[in-house]
């Protein structure tokens, strides 16, 4: 039983109200956050938890590559980037891809520049 949780989806304006519903004659414990398949939801559906998550775990990825860019040649770092980069922000982008907060998650350019070890002040383009 205690693996169920109870999760009240409400806009952010609306104020708080218990919900008591019983499963197997017990209360399952109320949360205000959830991960569910990967996907870090709130109670106000504003994917801050989610963003909060992705962005710790690209930052340490994006250590790792600054790190290896001096030890690997550019198709290594880019079976790196692929692997381990692109798919944690591809992962159910369907889902938080429209959010205030997105452009905080796309740190593609940054990771890339270091893959190439171009400086951040040049740019990408051709």
């Amino acid at each position: 039983m205690e693996k169920t949780k109870l999760i009240k989806f409400t806009p952010s304006n609306f104020p708080y109200s218990p919900m008591p519903i019983t499963f197997a004659e017990h209360l399952p414990v109320e949360k205000n956050a959830t991960n569910i398949l990967g996907l870090h939801l709130d109670s106000q559906l504003s994917w801050k938890s989610h963003i909060n998550y992705l962005l710790h775990k690209l930052s340490s990825v994006f250590y790792i590559m600054r790190r290896l860019s001096h030890l690997l040649n550019i198709q290594t770092l880019r079976t790196v980037y692929f692997a381990h980069f692109h798919s944690l922000v591809n992962y159910r982008i369907i889902f938080w891809g429209n959010t205030s907060s997105m452009h905080k998650v796309f740190l593609i350019k940054k990771t890339l520049k270091t893959m190439l070890g171009i400086s951040s002040k040049r740019s990408c383009r051709k």
